[in-house]
């Protein structure tokens, strides 16, 4: 459990990273508070690349984001691809693929709970046969290393790259000029986690001391790795993590008279809201 920051009190930020879809997808409006300002930052941004598949026939497709499915359907305007088995990662990932996925595509699906991503390899243990792992420049190592130790052939395969963008100036420009860290931190990816230290320097990192919270037992193991304490939500889901980490800032300052400058969620310039 994370150490309360000395430095928390009224009028306190909370920096929320999000990736580019995100700003397309959630309004964090009702999260209002007259002692919190939530700075809403985009972290994240993606370049989809041209790619087909090495074969038309699979035995499992492994999907671990729904960017992963907008991927493929653009190949599967252009390709015959038949699949006997999905293995899907989050509620998310499986509604994306629902929607825009073609059944006549795909025989079998199965679920796997974000936050027991491991599961995947308890979904195909014992199976063999073919794999594609259609997956982010910032993939995860220990599946494509796991999938490789089995009796599965994979075919791991880049299909998007994701941009890091750098944090510090525009985070600068949020809070009129002043280039600390908020206090509180809400981070629901080791992506998205990647993005802050690629902006801070470890030691403003820990100076500052902020109060994490994470999503998901990937980030926070990511994050725990790199040495820093984080508290992790109780449910898969930004918008819980966020009333979570809401409610810890405000009891950290319940006995002191809360300010009355009003409410005001902060977006990063540059940020046109649709």
């Amino acid at each position: 459990m994370p150490r309360r920051s000395r430095n928390i009190k009224p009028n306190t930020e909370i920096l929320v990273l999000r990736s580019e879809d995100d700003f397309e997808e959630r309004d964090f409006s009702r999260f209002h508070e007259e002692t919190i300002r939530i700075l809403d930052l985009q972290a994240l941004s993606f370049q989809f690349l041209r790619w087909r598949p090495q074969r038309d026939h699979y035995d499992y497709l492994v999907v671990t984001s729904p960017r992963a499915v907008q991927s493929l359907t653009q190949v599967m305007e252009s390709e015959s691809l038949q699949v006997d088995e999905v293995v899907l990662i989050g509620k998310k990932t499986m509604r994306v693929f629902k929607e825009k996925m073609n059944r006549r595509f795909w025989k079998r699906l199965h679920t796997v709970d974000e936050a027991n991503r491991r599961g995947i390899l308890k979904a195909l243990k014992g199976a063999e046969g073919s794999v594609l792992y259609p997956h982010s420049s910032l993939v995860e190592p220990w599946l494509v290393a796991a999938f490789r130790k089995s009796k599965l052939r994979i075919e791991s395969r880049i299909v998007y790259k994701t941009r890091v963008m750098a944090l510090r100036r525009r985070l600068k420009n949020l809070l009129s000029g002043d280039i600390k860290l908020p206090l509180a931190i809400l981070v629901t990816s080791p992506s998205l986690f990647a993005a802050l230290q690629a902006s801070f320097t470890p030691e403003e990192l820990r100076q500052r001391r902020p109060l994490f919270m994470c999503l998901g037992d990937t980030t926070s193991r990511f994050m725990r790795k790199a040495g820093f304490r984080v508290r992790k939500s109780s449910e898969a889901s930004v918008e819980t993590a966020l009333q979570e980490l809401i409610s810890h800032c405000k009891s950290a300052f319940r006995q002191i008279k809360p300010a009355t400058h009003g409410r005001k969620i902060l977006r990063s310039k540059g940020h046109r809201r649709k």
